[in-house]
């Protein structure tokens, strides 16, 4: 089986996101690859989508659950799981048991054959979540 290699990036939603996707794209380059982000608004995934969309599978966890009316600017950061050419997203949601299901993306690949689980949690920031952070905040691929 061909090397497949798994980024893992909490990209912010601060800074320029082109200068992050042109990054990424380095990074990757013509591997196979799976790539987990996380803290993407809505403007972020459409910049992906644009730079990507031809050649990957993206999914975007806002799109399973979108914010609110009056929900919270962090309320309406997600988590993306992008995957290249030779992989394919079989089925994607969000984990809705979760303290933070719009935080969260749970998808099957398909990858030679085989089907892998491919699971990404972030949770919001500050000290008032001390306890759904220690055990939310990390992205899991198996």
């Amino acid at each position: 089986m061909k090397e497949l290699q798994v980024i893992n990036w909490n990209i912010s939603y601060m800074g320029n996101i082109d200068t992050k996707l042109a990054f990424l794209e380095s990074v990757v380059g013509l591997e196979d690859c799976i790539i987990i982000l996380q803290e993407v608004t809505s403007k972020m995934n459409n910049s992906i989508r644009n730079r990507f969309g031809d050649n990957w599978d993206i999914e975007y966890s806002i799109d399973y659950r979108p914010a609110g009316k009056f929900d919270t600017k962090a309320r309406k950061l997600g988590v993306v799981i992008c995957i290249t050419a030779n992989i394919k997203i079989v089925s994607a949601d969000v984990l809705n048991r979760s303290p933070f299901p719009d935080r969260t993306l749970a998808a099957t690949v398909k990858y030679n054959g085989h089907e892998l689980k491919v699971i990404n949690l972030h949770s919001t920031t500050g000290c008032s979540y001390k306890k759904a952070k220690s055990v939310n905040h990390w992205g899991r691929f198996f």
